[in-house]
C-alpha cells in the first residue's frame, strides 16, 4: 500500500516542474501602441464619397527616405479597401507646398488631393523599439479648401525575456515599421469613411 504513495511522491516534483515550464513556455507579449489621431483641421466629408482622390508619395526626412514607397503602397491599399472615395489615384510625385499638390490634382483631374508626410520612423530587427509617426492632409482642389489634417502615431516594443536559470524564454519581437504603417492606414481610411458619414470621435492632444 506505501509503494504507489511513494511512488506518486517521487513523480511529483517531475510533474510540478513540467507543469511550471508549460506556463512559462509562451514568450511575453509585445507592447503596441496606436495613438488616437491628432485632430489639427476638420471639414465633414459628405458628399465626396463619389469623387476622385489623388494620392501623392509621402514626404520623408533623409532617415526615412526608403520607406516612402512601401508607406505610399501601404495607405493607398487600405484607402481602396476601407476608404470612401470611389476612385483612389497614385500620383508619382512628392511636392512641398499646398499649392503644388493642388496644380498637380488638376492636372490629374483629380477632385481631391491627399498629401501625407513622415514626421519620425524608427525601425529595429524587434529586439529595440519601433516608432512611426505621420501627418495626412487631404485638400478640395477646386476651392483650395483644407478638409482634413490628422498627425498619427504608433509604437511597439518587445515582450520581456523570461528567465528560468535553466532557459531564457524571448519575448515576442517589437512589429516593425511596415506593420505599424498598415495599422496607421486602416485608422486613417476608417476615419475618412466616418468624416462621409457622421462626425467621429476626435481623439488626441
Amino acid at each position: 500500500m506505501i509503494r504507489p504513495c511513494f511512488a506518486w511522491m517521487l513523480l511529483f516534483p517531475m510533474v510540478l516542474n513540467m507543469a511550471a515550464c508549460s506556463h512559462v513556455s509562451t514568450p511575453t507579449f509585445r507592447d503596441v501602441r496606436c495613438e488616437p489621431p491628432r485632430v489639427v483641421a476638420w471639414a465633414p466629408l459628405v458628399g465626396y464619397s463619389h469623387r476622385t482622390v489623388g494620392f501623392l508619395k509621402f514626404g520623408a526626412p533623409p532617415h526615412a527616405a526608403g520607406a516612402v514607397d512601401w508607406l505610399t503602397r501601404i495607405y493607398i491599399e487600405e484607402l481602396m479597401r476601407e476608404g470612401p472615395f470611389s476612385t483612389v489615384k497614385p500620383i508619382e510625385a512628392r511636392v512641398s507646398s499646398g499649392e503644388d499638390a493642388i496644380r498637380l490634382g488638376r492636372t490629374e483631374q483629380c477632385d481631391l488631393v491627399l498629401m501625407p508626410s513622415v514626421v519620425s520612423l524608427i525601425e529595429s530587427s524587434g529586439a529595440m523599439p519601433t516608432e512611426l509617426q505621420v501627418n495626412v492632409e487631404l485638400v478640395d482642389v477646386a476651392t483650395s479648401r483644407l478638409l482634413i489634417r490628422i498627425g498619427q502615431k504608433a509604437a511597439s516594443e518587445p515582450g520581456q525575456d523570461v528567465d528560468l536559470v535553466w532557459n531564457i524564454i524571448e519575448g515576442q519581437r517589437a512589429l516593425r515599421t511596415q506593420q505599424l504603417a498598415r495599422i496607421l492606414a486602416s485608422q486613417h481610411a476608417r476615419l475618412l469613411t466616418s468624416a462621409a458619414v457622421a462626425a467621429p470621435f476626435l481623439g488626441g492632444k
